[in-house]
């Protein structure tokens, strides 16, 4: 038989040690190390498990939680997507809106000026286009290796500070959005296995062009 999970008590959770927390019923409290409080709903998608970011608990009461942890649940045993109520719910900032927000945020602290346009300009030609439109809660590897396949080897230095950026923003999205998981655009462990190390690129090395009287020759 299983144990019954103890409900938690809306007394407890600015009291409660860091850790998880388990409410049933998919709901959990994480209590970081930190102090910070936030919801996460944990459910199973083809054997694997998946967590969603429901927001902190300065922005979410434990009913809310429980209501959007209802909603999730009835959404997965009607076939859908629980992030779809997620959106509902709160919908979230795209790629772009975090970007910008970022630069914003960031600009204060370098000494070169030159930083934030390049920062925008590298981010709106190459990141934007592709994932700019997309919800933070939804880009994971996939989007980020569809933004750096085109230039990984032709624009090597130039897609190692695209890749970096992103990652920069994806932390800084994740961490007001509540969001606990690997970020997609990391290096060490994630990308390093799919593109070849910066270092390691063969630049591109390009011919010189053919007079035009000399292709009639060939």
């Amino acid at each position: 038989m299983a144990k019954e999970v103890k409900k938690l008590k809306a007394v407890q959770i600015n009291s409660l040690p860091p850790g998880t927390h388990s409410d049933g019923d998919n709901l959990l409290l994480r209590v970081r190390d930190s102090g910070s409080r936030s919801w996460v709903f944990r459910y199973k998608q083809n054997g694997r498990a998946i967590e969603l970011g429901l927001g902190s608990t300065t922005d979410r009461t434990l009913a809310e939680a429980r209501e959007i942890a209802t909603n999730m649940r009835r959404a997965i045993a009607n076939g859908q997507s629980p992030k779809e109520v997620l959106r509902t719910e709160k919908p979230s900032k795209t790629f772009s809106d975090y970007a910008l927000e970022c630069i914003e945020h960031k600009k204060a602290g370098w000494r070169n000026s030159k930083h934030e346009s390049q920062w925008r300009n590298t981010l709106m030609q190459y990141a934007f286009p592709l994932i700019g439109d997309k919800s933070i809660t939804d880009i994971g590897v996939d989007d980020v290796k569809t933004v750096l396949n085109p230039i990984w080897k032709g624009k090597t230095e130039t897609a190692s500070r695209v890749r970096q950026r992103i990652e920069v923003v994806l932390d800084y999205a994740f961490l007001h959005e509540n969001i606990d998981k690997s970020n997609p655009a990391r290096w060490k462990g994630c990308l390093d296995h799919i593109f070849a190390a910066p270092k390691k690129v063969s630049p591109v090395v390009h011919f010189n062009a053919i007079p035009y009287a000399d292709l009639f020759r060939l």
